[in-house]
């Protein structure tokens, strides 16, 4: 993995893309609007899965996690990401980096907290940790870290003017969720593959079902 990039792959755990119980579209009683609460020890985050042929979510620099967060916290808009329901779990088809993203700044994890040391066996390089504190400190310095605006909950004016304003857009800001509607799950293979080459070729290791 190069070594300017934010290893976020331990966030969103990996499932067999095959598992029983089929897929089926939510409909209305789907989850169509992801706000930073459902990143937040809520139990959409804890059914969110990758599917297991998925790349390594590894690709973004700090400066890119730092966009991305900035731009959700300013209600400035983030494209949809694109899920696929199956049994217990909602697969994330498109849009890893992005809720990548924001799970690494509400857990505070940028490759080297809780959840990442668990994923790596305790085992993390030197590098992975160097851009993990680097994309923490410009996160912080720049937005503010997350724990800031849940401990000012009872009392916002004690958050600088710009980070009040923060505060109130995360009241409401949210990244639409859109639901692959098939049952099918060689079609929503498909869909992955055909999403995703789009945007980066995919290699024949991740192409294996």
């Amino acid at each position: 993995m190069a070594t300017n990039v934010v290893n976020l792959d331990a966030l969103i755990p990996r499932e067999d893309f095959f598992i029983e119980g089929g897929g089926e579209r939510p409909g209305s009683s789907g989850q169509e609007r992801i706000d930073i609460h459902h990143l937040d020890n809520h139990f959409f985050a804890t059914r969110m899965r990758k599917p297991d042929f998925q790349r390594e979510t590894a690709d973004w620099s700090p400066d890119k996690v730092v966009d991305l967060v900035r731009s959700f916290v300013d209600a400035e808009l983030i494209p949809a990401v694109i899920l696929w329901s199956a049994g217990n779990y909602s697969f994330v088809i498109d849009g890893a980096h992005r809720l990548s993203a924001l799970l690494a700044w509400v857990l505070d994890d940028y490759g080297d907290g809780r959840k990442s040391l668990e994923f790596f066996g305790g085992r993390i390089s030197d590098d992975q940790r160097r851009i993990a504190d680097r994309t923490r400190k410009a996160l912080k310095s720049s937005i503010g870290a997350y724990n800031e605006y849940v401990g000012a909950k009872s009392n916002p004016s004690v958050l600088p003017p710009p980070m009040q304003i923060r505060f109130n857009n995360l009241a409401n800001q949210y990244i639409t969720a859109q639901w692959v509607p098939t049952v099918d799950r060689l079609v929503a293979e498909k869909s992955f593959f055909k999403i995703n080459e789009a945007a980066t070729p995919i290699n024949p290791t991740e192409k294996k079902s």
